[in-house]
C-alpha cells in the first residue's frame, strides 16, 4: 500500500504529509482497501507527530487484520525540520 495523510504537528506547529509505504502479508483476513483508504482519509487533519502516525498505521492494521507481515514505513519531507523516516514492524508480528 502507499498513500498520503496531511497531519499536524503538535511540536512544530504546522500541518506536514506524511507518505506511506506498507508492506502487508495478509493472514487469516484480508482487508478491504476500500474501507482503508477511507479510514485513512478520515484521520487527515489529525494531530500526530510522525511516530505517532506510524503507530497508529501499524496497530490499526495490525489488530483488524491479524496479518503474517506487516512493516510501515512513514517519510515526511515538508516539514519545519530536515527530512524524517520511520519504520516499524517486520515479519514476526
Amino acid at each position: 500500500m502507499h498513500f498520503e495523510m496531511q497531519l499536524y504537528c503538535p511540536q512544530g506547529f504546522e500541518h506536514y504529509t506524511g507518505t506511506f509505504d506498507v508492506d502487508f502479508c495478509p493472514g487469516e483476513y484480508l482487508p478491504d482497501y476500500c474501507e482503508l483508504d477511507k479510514l485513512f482519509r478520515e484521520k487527515c487533519g489529525s494531530s500526530m507527530i510522525v511516530e505517532d502516525a506510524v503507530d497508529w498505521v501499524y496497530n490499526t492494521l495490525k489488530q483488524e487484520y491479524y496479518p503474517e507481515g506487516l512493516c510501515v514505513q512513514m517519510s515526511v519531507q515538508n516539514a519545519l525540520h530536515f527530512d524524517v523516516t520511520i519504520e516499524k514492524g517486520g515479519w514476526s508480528v
